[in-house]
Order: C-alpha cells, then structure tokens, then sequence
C-alpha cells in the first residue's frame, strides 16, 4: 500500500511516519481493496497539506493563518459597563479633528442615511475620484450613478500606472482619471491601491479595493486613525464616521489562530481583557476556548521524559544530510527537482533507530527502553501528535 500510495503521491517517510501517528495508515488497512486504501492515504494526505489533484507539493502556500473568534458570556453589570464605554468613546470622537474634517467637507456636516451610506460605500466612482473632482466636477458625493473601466499597466522598471474611465448617469459625461505608482517619489509611494474594510447588511466585515488618494481611501485613512485612538474594529470605525452608529469596544474577546504548514498545524489562542475584567471570568472564556479546541480531554500533559526524548531524537536528525552527501534518495519520485525533494523532507536523514536507543539508554540508564526499538519509537510519535500534530486531534 506504502509504495502504491507514494507512486501517486511524493509522501516523504517522515510524512508517511504521521500518517501512522494519526492512525491514518491503520484506517486505511480497514478498506476492502487494495485500491480503496490507496485512494485513502492519497486523499488524507492532499487534504492535510492543502495540496490538491494536480498541483505539485512544493507549490504549496504555507505559513496560512486562519482565525476565529470565541463567543463569550458577560454578566448584566460588565455589559453595561462596556455600553458606557462604548457610548464615551462615541461621543468624544464626534469631535475628533480627522471625523470633523471628513464630514465637514466631504459630507458638508451631514451624517449619512443607512441606504446612502452603503451606496457610497459601493460606488464605483468614489473609489477612485479624489474628493476635489466631486466638486470640480460638480458630482454629488451620494446619489450619482456611476460605470468605471479600469486599467492596470505595468511600465519597469517598477512603474505601474493605474487608468480609471469614469462615466456618470444619466448625463453620459465621462472622466478619466490615473494613479502612478513608482519607488523613490514620496507622492508616488503614497498612492497606490488599497482595501476598505466596511459592515454589509448582516453585519459581516466585507472589503473592496481603493486607490488611497481617492473619497474612500480618504474614509479609510480616518477609519484606521481612529481605530488606533478608540479600539474600534476598522470596518466600525468607517461606518461611525458615515452613520454616527456607536462602534462595539468589547471587554473581553477570545481568538483561536491557527498557524500551519506542511509539515504541522498549530493553534493560538488569544484573550485581550479590558482591566476591569475579573480573572474568574477571564480564566472561564480561556477554557471555554481550550475545550473546543482539544475537547474535555485534551489536556492531558505529556511526562517530561517523553518531552525529553522528543527533543532527543529532532536533535540527531539531519533534514538535508541526504542532500549534503550529494546523493538522490531511492524513493525519492521521478520528476521532482531538488528544491520539491527538500520540502517533502526526502533529503532527511535519521540515526540508526538502534544506535539512537542506544544512546538514549546510555545517556539516560534510568530511564532505559532495553534491547528493542518499539516503544521507543511509540513514545516519539505520541510526541509528535502531541507537540506538532500533522492532523487532528490537537492535544497538548
């Protein structure tokens, strides 16, 4: 099963090592056919590394961080105490300087409607018309109707020039409009595309691309100046400055991000309290977390032995001693390069499992695995589940 798999896919014999780890080789010898098991591993192993059909291993996107976020319970008087605050912060940032300006000379001072703000939010030609061309041109900040051809034109060396054709409604009337982008010009360094960040009708943080110089990459540089001052999320802070609605300052949030490459996945979670908040309650939203994460009995913690021996063992292996012999691994796949040979680990180079035992039992006559190899290696890969796991479950 072992070499049928690996004909068809370039699994390394440290993933393949993994692979058993997780039980991914013991559920495949369940299937009924030869040919079943090998679609299992094959399949496992593309879902894991996020390589699919038809895509080589090495051009895999690693470093992926993904995040979600942890409801949590306040009581009745921290949630009114976070209203109060909220509704402080709110208050004092009507007269901050960057919201003044914006909506004195943008919005001549008025707070925008629901329905308006979100049209102009989506307007093609505020995303890129700077805020002077509206009054130039005489064009109404909201309810115009507006069509944009856009254009990207890469001149080197590191010249880009940006072309948007903009025609209003009903009057056909159109203007053309560019945003050059090269190194070493301030004003140019400035100006480039950007993303807005804004709620949608759900209350879901959508984003759409801007240039900065424009009316909407102007909202986007208040936004961020004001979600520095006030600990308001962007998309909040834009949608304040349009609609006056009080942006959310929570007192406690809990995030889980989950780190990942290759050859792991890892998760972090991460608690931001406001200091008012009791420990108690701080300490119940981090195991609510730490439950969803590793279920109810997940937190088992691995004995400093086996800590030890996993470091023991990583420590000995050489990840391109193959590749520094200036030899080609004979399981290596044919067709893949040296650089697709390194990232599937094929170069790795791991002791005699009999020497490594020896060793440990020298260095460590107490803790003595004999004569055989087998528990050895059990313990190291309940390591590597453990510290390093390639696939759930996550335990620590």
């Amino acid at each position: 099963m072992k070499t049928e798999a690996q004909v068809r896919r370039p699994i390394s014999e440290w993933v393949w090592t993994n692979l058993e780890a997780d039980r991914y080789v013991e559920d495949a010898l369940l299937k009924d056919t030869l040919e079943e098991a090998v679609e299992f591993i094959v399949s496992t192993f593309d879902e894991l590394i996020g390589t699919p059909p038809g895509r080589r291993v090495g051009e895999r996107r690693g470093g992926d961080r993904r995040t979600d976020t942890i409801d949590v319970e306040l009581n009745d008087l921290e949630l009114e105490r976070q209203a109060a605050l909220e509704t402080y912060l709110a208050m004092c940032a009507e007269c901050d300087r960057d919201v003044y300006r914006f909506r004195k000379e943008v919005l001549e001072g008025r707070l925008l409607a629901v329905d308006r703000a979100r049209k102009l939010l989506r307007s093609p030609a505020a995303a890129f018309l700077e805020t002077r061309h509206f009054k130039i041109w005489n064009i109404p900040v909201t309810g115009h109707i507006a069509e944009v051809s856009y254009e990207s034109e890469p001149v080197p060396p590191g010249f880009e020039r940006h072309t948007a054709t903009i025609t209003l409604h009903p009057s056909g009337i159109t203007h053309k409009v560019e945003l050059p982008t090269w190194p070493g010009y301030t004003r140019g360094e400035r100006q480039r595309p950007v993303v807005l960040e804004f709620p949608d009708e759900q209350g879901k943080v959508v984003d759409r691309v801007v240039w900065s110089n424009s009316l909407l990459g102007e909202l986007r540089q208040v936004g961020e100046k004001l979600s520095e001052r006030y600990r308001w999320q962007s998309a909040q802070a834009v949608w304040f400055v349009l609609t006056g609605a009080v942006p959310a300052v929570p007192a406690l949030t809990v995030t889980r991000t989950f780190p990942s490459s290759m050859y792991h996945q890892d998760t972090l979670i991460t608690i931001e309290a406001a200091p008012w908040v009791s420990s108690e309650r701080v300490e119940k939203a981090f195991r609510s977390a730490q439950i969803k994460t590793m279920g109810t009995k997940g937190n088992r913690r691995p004995s400093k032995k086996n800590l030890r021996l996993f470091r023991f063992v990583n420590e000995r292996i050489e990840p391109l001693g193959l590749l520094e012999e200036g030899k080609r691994p004979p399981e290596a796949p044919k067709g893949l390069v040296e650089l697709e040979l390194v990232t599937n680990l094929y170069y790795m180079r791991i002791p005699e499992h009999r020497d490594l035992v020896r060793e440990w039992n020298k260095m460590n006559p107490d803790e003595s695995y004999g004569k055989g190899t087998s528990r050895f290696w059990r313990d190291y890969k309940r390591m590597m589940n453990t510290i390093a796991p390639f696939g759930p479950p996550y335990h620590i």
